[in-house]
């Protein structure tokens, strides 16, 4: 589907938009279920499964592209830990422009997002479904089947 590069593109267009997310409005987070209505404490909150949600698909959809682009797990442990090092600094930029509470518990589900779906990644099929040259290999491969 995505040539490597292709992929890499879309990675730095999806982690931009994800950092520009982070910082939106509180209506509009209030609206998408990350933030809690008006008057509750984020800190005494137990934050909302649509809450959750959000940080475990965000961040591990964004490890999940740059997952698919290496097979090395030396690049993979330092993509890892670089998305997390970036949903820290986010939360902790968010703690210092709206002097609220640190949300440690948003690193920690954009931790199990990053974690859960970079090994995802690197599973057989989804190397070929989101890799243009390993879509063309698992067409090959139902042929040969076929034929076996």
């Amino acid at each position: 589907m995505f040539s490597k590069q292709q992929l890499r593109t879309l990675l730095f267009f999806y982690i931009a938009v994800l950092v520009i997310g982070s910082f939106a409005p509180t209506p509009a987070k209030q609206w998408l279920g990350t933030r809690p209505a008006e008057g509750i404490s984020a800190i005494s909150a137990t934050p909302s499964l649509a809450h959750r949600w959000w940080h475990i698909a965000g961040f591990g959809m964004a490890a999940l592209l740059a997952s698919a682009t290496t097979r090395i797990p030396r690049a993979l442990a330092l993509q890892s830990a670089g998305l997390i090092a970036l949903g820290a600094v986010i939360e902790c930029l968010q703690m210092f422009i709206s002097a609220a509470d640190l949300e440690w518990w948003d690193i920690r589900d954009d931790g199990y997002g990053i974690v859960g779906l970079t090994i995802f990644g690197q599973l057989g099929i989804i190397r070929k479904i989101l890799l243009k040259d390993g879509i063309e290999r698992l067409n090959l491969e139902r042929v040969d089947n076929q034929w076996t």
